[in-house]
């Protein structure tokens, strides 16, 4: 192996290397706010035991998915800290939500999953 061939060989570890380790540093970001979310979780099992066939959170406030933290987005139905978490990232990027329709454009939020929460959320 010549010089040029091992100059290329480490530019492509170091590539590699350098890309596994923003990943990873993007998924322990992620898993930090799942922690922080875990005993909400707790709280929604133990309610559902309890309660048996009723299922948790029938909000009064709807929640301003312009302003909701991660804890609150995930109380919604069918919004799990993935979909919080992409919901957070879309109003940053877009600098809001102007109407509540466009949580739509938010990957994994179809028509089925907006008519789930459209009574349960606000933009303001």
């Amino acid at each position: 192996m010549n010089e040029k061939e091992k100059a290329i060989l480490i530019f492509l570890i170091l590539t590699l290397g350098s890309a596994v380790v923003l990943n990873l540093s993007k998924r322990w970001r992620m898993s930090k706010e799942v922690l922080k979310i875990l005993p909400l979780e707790e709280e929604v099992l133990a309610k559902e035991n309890r309660d048996t066939q009723e299922f948790i959170t029938e909000r009064e406030e709807k929640v301003d998915i312009n302003k909701a933290p991660l804890k609150e987005l995930v109380s919604l139905p069918g919004i799990g800290p993935v979909l919080a978490e992409r919901i957070i990232e879309y109003r940053e990027r877009h600098k809001g939500f102007k109407r509540k329709e466009e949580i739509m454009k938010v990957k994994g939020i179809g028509r089925k999953k907006y008519e789930r929460i459209r009574d349960k959320i606000k933009v303001e």
